[in-house]
């Protein structure tokens, strides 16, 4: 059974891909109109037409150049990309001051147990997915002592400096196994600002679900046999 606690009320819904492009270029021609609105208002039929490829081009280059800072602005922030794994002494440096600079994702985990493990496999995926936020992951009982196996694997999800939600017990007690899968858990950091919503996972890391899947049983079923 999943536990969670959100302080705070979910954030306005983001607008789409599609919107923003569109919202891009009703802004560049507006700004082209207003700059030449006066200046061509006794503009005859041929010289209409020059202003028509004129108004083509610079509204491709404003957008070009509005994409362009987009695009930088965001490679400034995707600055991660990988699953760090820290000790309790890196905590308030990792963890509480790092995620005043972006959102950080910790993952208390125990390798004896197979939905950590699993778990662990999600991480490494949506941490090169989404590199403007921060995944890191440190053993239960070394960050929180006496923290009880039973309780892992926990989540706990920090943005601005402070804890904002925590997941307890995504454990299956029937199977010992994960009960959230990669869609699911994708979806709920979602729902808590702690991914990106305009850099979701490309369709080829949704096709490679199955392959995950698989990654996982063949990397621990030896595991399994020798418990």
């Amino acid at each position: 059974m999943i536990f969670y606690v959100k302080r705070g009320l979910f954030p306005p819904k983001e607008p789409t891909q599609k919107e923003l492009i569109e919202k891009a270029l009703d802004e560049a021609v507006e700004s082209f109109n207003l700059n030449k609105e006066s200046k061509y208002d006794n503009c005859d039929l041929d010289e209409l037409d020059e202003l028509e490829d004129d108004l083509d081009e610079r509204v491709i280059l404003e957008y070009r150049n509005k994409r362009l800072a987009e695009f930088q602005a965001q490679l400034k922030k995707e600055k991660f990309g990988s699953v760090y794994q820290i000790s309790k002494p890196d905590f308030i440096r990792e963890v509480t001051e790092a995620s005043k600079e972006a959102p950080v994702v910790v993952h208390l985990f125990k390798d004896s147990i197979l939905a950590c493990r699993q778990l662990n496999v999600f991480f490494d995926t949506l941490a090169t997915s989404y590199k403007a936020t921060k995944f890191v992951k440190i053993i239960g009982d070394l960050c929180i002592e006496n923290y009880p196996d039973r309780n892992l694997p926990t989540l706990l999800l920090y943005n601005k400096g402070e804890l904002i939600s925590q997941l307890v017990g995504l454990q299956s007690t029937v199977s010992n196994g994960l009960t959230m899968k990669l869609p699911e858990l994708e979806k709920l950091l979602h729902s808590h600002s702690m991914i990106d919503k305009h850099n979701p996972r490309s369709r080829k890391d949704e096709d490679s679900s199955e392959e995950t899947k698989k990654t996982i049983r063949s990397k621990y079923s030896s595991d399994e046999d020798s418990d």
